[in-house]
């Protein structure tokens, strides 16, 4: 089982247990979840997110001195196309302009708006 645990949520009333998690492709966590729920004896619920959702759920601080973008205003992420890192000449330096997520830093798009 490839999973990365991200954030643990009791739902207010303590009836359901939310575990969010990353993984690499889609995985059968059902036997998981029935030794959760009996463990905890509560429903259990697994929720798979992504990198940048991760990200988002984490928090922090980005290079430019702010809370990442994710965190504070971003509601949908938009794909970030190495085409955008080339229309603002940063294509030599990719990895200077990858977030915490390790993909293209979602403020790449503001810069053509």
């Amino acid at each position: 089982m490839e999973m990365k645990l991200v954030d643990i949520h009791f739902q207010f009333d303590r009836k359901k247990l939310y575990f969010f998690y990353t993984s690499e492709g889609r995985v059968d966590f059902r036997e998981l979840a029935k030794k959760l729920a009996a463990s905890f004896k509560t429903r259990i619920e697994l929720r798979q997110m992504g990198v940048r959702d991760e990200a988002k759920r984490k928090g922090g601080l980005a290079t430019c001195g702010r809370e990442f973008c994710c965190t504070t205003f971003i509601n949908n992420f938009k794909r970030i196309t190495t085409d955008i890192a080339e229309e603002n000449n940063v294509a030599n330096s990719i990895s200077k302009y990858t977030g915490p997520c390790g993909k293209l830093k979602c403020c790449l798009s503001f810069e053509l708006e």
